[in-house]
């Protein structure tokens, strides 16, 4: 009886997990339209060249590659109607790679947060600072903004539609 039991509860804790990783993979990954969306325009990067040594006249600023790709929106914030804009400083090394990136200013979602700090440290890269024509590592910060708005439309409602929320 009590090895019946066991075995019960065994199978009990199976469905638990399963459920478990079904519900962090549906809310963690964006449906097709979402990620569409969301590399089109939703999250928006701007440079800043404040502070830091890249105020130096006699540096060139790094240039962002332009097959950087867009930090993705998560789909429960999203369904939340979470925006903001999140400010990053990087540390980009002489081979334009980040060498390390820091969240100056959240955006008040820790989601929207990870997502810029995440997408930008590990796959975005830089033609390198210069000065006097050599390569420098140099401080710049980075503005990464999340709006529901995108193109005239509202991309939050459109996947509040599409979950079924």
């Amino acid at each position: 009886m009590q090895s019946k039991r066991a075995w019960i509860w065994i199978a009990l804790l199976a469905v638990v997990a399963v459920a478990g990783v079904l519900f962090y993979r549906s809310s963690h990954t964006p449906p097709k339209s979402a990620q569409q969306s969301a590399s089109t325009e939703p999250a928006k990067t701007a440079e800043t060249k404040t502070g830091g040594t890249d105020t130096d006249p006699k540096i060139v600023a790094p240039v962002r590659d332009p097959d950087n790709p867009v930090p993705d929106y998560p789909t429960f914030a999203m369904r939340r109607h979470q925006e903001g804009a999140v400010f990053l400083d990087l540390h980009i090394g002489r081979d334009g790679k980040i060498k390390e990136a820091k969240i100056l200013k959240s955006s008040g979602f820790n989601a929207l947060d990870m997502s810029a700090l995440d997408t930008v440290s590990k796959k975005w890269r830089y033609s390198p600072a210069t000065r006097n024509g050599k390569p420098v590592t140099i401080w710049h910060k980075v503005k990464i903004t999340f709006a529901c708005q995108s193109e005239g439309q509202d991309i939050c409602n459109e996947e509040r539609m599409a979950s079924g929320h």
